[in-house]
């Protein structure tokens, strides 16, 4: 019988040794008030974003398949706690991949690396991330001129009476 394809957990493109737990968060915040029939149920259930906690262990004496997949000429533990200082640093959406499966855009939260006696050849840590959404910010830019005496508005050069005591200068038309 064939061995089981085991996936290994990863953070940032980094191999992480043994995947103890993850935990995966999915909240939502639903209203306290009445709801009114026929209303949009997403203003009455908002879905908070994903949170996922990792606790790791990356060791100097890995096992298995790790031993091909390392540098050799690097301490794996020391170069998983500079990764998670660099993306601290960073502040940057990075993947990670648990038990379950592969996210994306996901922050780093928290870290916690607790450091006791006869565990100096690892590096144990949990880390926190959640998960977090880009959007893409369209700027129209448009100036408004007040006091103008002809109350209008400014199109392609041209004044368009609106009644009002101010124009806007609309520029999408100028080439």
């Amino acid at each position: 019988m064939a061995e089981p394809v085991v996936q290994l957990a990863i953070i940032n493109g980094f191999l992480i040794d043994c995947l103890l737990s993850d935990n995966h968060s999915f909240e939502a915040e639903v209203t306290d008030f009445p709801v009114e029939s026929g209303s949009t149920i997403s203003d009455n259930i908002r879905n908070k974003p994903l949170v996922v906690t990792m606790e790791c262990i990356v060791s100097n004496t890995p096992l298995g398949r790790l031993v091909s997949l390392r540098d050799q000429n690097t301490s794996p533990a020391d170069s998983a706690y500079d990764m998670l200082l660099k993306v601290r640093a960073e502040r940057q959406p990075i993947a990670i991949r648990t038990s379950l499966r592969t996210y994306k855009s996901m922050a780093l939260q928290g870290l916690t690396i607790p450091r006791e006696s006869g565990r100096g050849d690892e590096l144990r840590f949990t880390a926190t991330f959640k998960q977090i959404e880009t959007i893409v910010n369209r700027r129209e830019t448009r100036v408004s001129i007040v006091g103008a005496k002809s109350g209008g508005l400014i199109t392609g050069g041209r004044i368009a009476s609106a009644g009002q005591n101010y124009v806007y200068l609309d520029t999408s038309n100028f080439t």
